[in-house]
């Protein structure tokens, strides 16, 4: 059945003989449907139709006034419309045009500003025949009238139905109900419904058609992006009927949310291939979710993608990333996080057996892969040499592995990888090498028990590097090798106020001016010295040690001056030091107990 001809019949019928309803599943099309036939007998001159929602009204009354401002709305289309439109919005509720500024467009805005005391709704009538303005010309279009989301209205089912056919049958007014019939449960419905339905249209949505339209009108923020989706129909369409949701409306937020990470991904420069395979999963993520059917396990992911790969044939889990399940499951968007996880993801040409191992998801392994890539994954492991999230990786990989009693390939030694991350640790705060953030936290579910102190370990190193990242702008600021200014570095948290901080220091204060002394010392004495979280007990006490150091000093730069502005500074800098060191020390005690 062509449900839009059978639609566009029914409002071009001479016949008035009551209500057509279109029913349907909730997020089928109904309203994408009839916006569009709506669109396009209001660009002619015969038809003026009017969507009107019944979602959660609960008064006959706030339904016909409902109805009154819908009509104004729509009529409202004529060469001074906007104005006309702006000017209503404004005093809607408050302030009423005069009766014959509602006729007459060119007359409305000065009509709603003029007659503040006067309700229009007592002077404007909704009647089958509607005066509009088009090209300065008053024509005469027929009223059509669409009450959406019937079911959802808390209107009383039988004065609800009541008034609706007094447009329909006494007003001579054409009048389309739209409803899911499964959600409503009212004992009256099916009785009333014969005196106010002439005819049921149900919608069977050919989903193809919708689809295409839809990524066709899509209204890109991100240039290129229509055209990735249209690139995507066939694997777009697919998907959808996998997800058996038959839920326009969550395929409307797939392409809404994709968008945000195709911007991001364009932003770098890693070749975006793969984009639609990430794109597919998702949209499957996406739409599990909204069913209600994903749900993690104890093993974290693991039995979530294989329920997934059950529904979505394409499901792969290597193009599963971690930034997005956490935007996607936990609310929590970080573009740096996802550009960092697609450049180590994608941006590896040639990878070799052993990043498969470590970068491809458990289901997506082979023998070769694993029996070439987990002795060279462990070897790296002890050596210090794998970064968190490859050691977060290849533990859960071993641990599926002991699960499905996989055979391995080479022993696995626990210990050995204890000592390995803390050779990359030392590794790491010496700056030999950078490490990534750490893209998944609270992971010890999936772990072998003897890996959760690792586990844990790892996730607190991600304070320590939070601190170095401070300590080296801190450190170029010193240096004079950085432009950001002073105070951007306030209450910044650094660790321990080291030897390289103190050299840092004194060279810059005692090489520079009363007011350049004054506010490096401000910078030194406002860093974050105290917080128990990100620093640890040793760090304060070589910070409490350089301080003392930082004291001899000046009291010795003190009596090589003899300028009062000089003195005043060394003197207020001495006085702040002590105050500090004294706070840390107190910082420090319940720690030592």
């Amino acid at each position: 059945m062509d449900i839009q001809y059978e639609l566009e019949s029914f409002i071009k019928a001479k016949q008035n003989s009551g209500a057509l309803l279109l029913t349907g599943k909730w997020g089928c099309g109904k309203t994408y449907l009839l916006k569009h036939i709506a669109k396009e007998l209001n660009s002619k001159d015969e038809y003026l139709v009017v969507i009107v929602s019944l979602f959660g009204l609960d008064e006959i009354d706030a339904l016909h006034r409902l109805v009154k401002e819908s009509v104004l709305y729509a009529k409202s289309f004529d060469e001074n419309g906007a104005t006309t439109q702006k000017v209503i919005s404004k005093v809607k509720g408050t302030v009423s045009p005069l009766a014959d500024a509602l006729s007459d467009y060119s007359g409305v805005a000065k009509g709603l500003s003029a007659a503040l005391s006067i309700n229009w709704q007592d002077l404007f009538n909704v009647s089958s025949e509607i005066n509009c303005r088009r090209n300065k010309k008053t024509i005469s279009k027929k009223l059509v009238l669409i009450f959406d989301d019937f079911e959802r209205s808390n209107i009383n089912i039988i004065d609800l139905m009541g008034a609706l056919n007094d447009y329909a049958e006494n007003k001579g007014i054409k009048t389309i109900i739209v409803a899911d019939e499964q959600h409503i449960s009212d004992k009256d419905y099916a009785e009333f419904k014969e005196k106010l339905i002439s005819r049921t249209v149900r919608l069977s949505t050919d989903y193809k058609t919708v689809i295409r339209s839809i990524v066709t009108n899509y209204n890109e923020t991100e240039q290129g992006y229509c055209l990735f989706l249209k690139r995507q129909l066939d694997l777009i369409e697919e998907l959808f009927s996998e997800s058996e949701t038959e839920n326009l409306r969550s395929l409307k937020a797939l392409f809404f949310d994709f968008e945000r990470i195709f911007a991001a991904w364009k932003s770098t420069d890693i070749p975006t291939d793969l984009m639609p395979k990430v794109f597919y999963n998702f949209g499957a993520v996406l739409f599990s979710i909204k069913s209600g059917n994903y749900e993690e396990d104890p093993y974290g992911n693991l039995f979530a993608d294989d329920r997934i790969r059950k529904t979505f044939k394409h499901w792969e889990g290597t193009h599963s990333l971690a930034s997005i399940r956490n935007w996607l499951i936990d609310g929590i968007w970080d573009a740096t996080d996802f550009e960092d996880e697609i450049r180590q993801k994608y941006g590896i040409p040639n990878m070799s057996d052993e990043q498969k191992f470590l970068l491809y998801d458990f289901w997506s392994l082979d023998h070769a892969i694993i029996t070439n890539g987990m002795p060279t994954a462990i070897h790296n492991a002890y050596a210090g040499d794998l970064s968190r999230n490859e050691i977060f990786d290849l533990l859960v990989k071993i641990n599926a592995m002991k699960r499905y009693n996989l055979p391995f390939p080479c022993e696995v030694d626990y210990p050995k990888i204890v000592s390995g991350f803390e050779k990359r640790k030392k590794k790491v705060l010496s700056g030999i090498i950078e490490e990534p953030k750490l893209f998944r936290f609270s992971f010890k579910h999936q772990l072998d028990s003897s890996m959760h102190s690792l586990c844990d370990d790892m996730e607190k190193f991600e304070n320590r590097l939070t601190t170095l990242s401070n300590k080296k702008a801190a450190l170029e600021y010193f240096a004079s090798k950085s432009t950001i200014p002073g105070h951007v570095l306030h209450g910044l948290i650094i660790g321990s106020f080291d030897n390289q901080l103190l050299e840092n220091f004194w060279n810059k204060f005692t090489g520079g001016s009363n007011a350049e002394k004054r506010d490096v010392a401000r910078v030194m004495l406002n860093l974050g010295y105290k917080d128990t979280v990100y620093i640890t007990p040793e760090e304060m006490k070589e910070t409490i040690g350089n301080f003392m150091e930082l004291q001899n000093r000046l009291n010795g730069y003190l009596a090589l001056h003899s300028d009062c502005m000089t003195i005043a500074i060394i003197n207020e800098t001495i006085k702040e030091l002590k105050i500090l060191i004294e706070e840390i020390e107190k910082v420090l005690s319940p720690c030592a107990n």
